[in-house]
């Protein structure tokens, strides 16, 4: 795993946390 790799999951997880902020 590189470190975009690890950024990515990290941007994808805030983004899913977001989302499901915004539905709930």
């Amino acid at each position: 795993m590189t470190i975009q790799d690890f950024s990515a999951t990290q941007d994808f997880s805030y983004f899913a946390l977001d989302v499901s902020t915004e539905v709930w």
